[in-house]
């Protein structure tokens, strides 16, 4: 089984989501500019809750493994690739989404539809993702004995 550095792949998934977001964010943006957009506030009411909520959870658990000292800790590469490439479609899903709404004439209808769809993606990326960032468990971890109990285990 190939491994890959724990801080290192979350790294890697903190660059892929905030890379991959911003394209979504920027034209969103830009539609806010125009003077002919209207509802545009719902969009970004769509968009904020979509992407939001996984990206603030992958930069904080980020900035907590940088500032803590943690021993060196493994995971599956091919469970962080597969991580890696559901991100990728999800964030892709997200742009295409808000892409061809805010070109039609009912976008809001639209984002709304969609949301069937991108929150099931939504709930995939952000269950593998929780492996890299909710668990804390060391590769070389030993279990510690508890309150009243030997370290013998007896």
């Amino acid at each position: 089984m190939e491994t890959i550095d724990l801080s290192k792949a979350q790294m890697r998934l903190l660059i892929t989501w905030l890379i991959g977001s911003m394209p979504a964010f920027i034209y969103v943006f830009v539609k806010t500019l125009d003077p002919e957009a209207s509802g545009i506030e719902k969009v970004w009411g769509w968009l904020m809750p979509t992407i939001m909520p996984t990206l603030l959870m992958v930069a904080g658990t980020c900035a907590g493994v940088a500032l803590a000292k943690q021993t060196s800790r493994e995971v599956n590469r091919l469970f962080y690739q597969i991580s890696v490439c559901i991100s990728v479609f999800y964030l892709l899903a997200v742009f295409c989404t808000v892409f061809v709404s805010l070109r039609s004439t009912n976008a809001v209808d639209d984002l709304n539809k969609s949301s069937i769809f991108i929150g099931s993606l939504q709930g995939l990326a952000s269950a593998c993702l929780g492996a890299f960032f909710v668990s804390k468990k060391s590769q070389n971890s030993v279990p510690k004995p508890r309150v009243g109990q030997a370290a013998g285990g007896k």
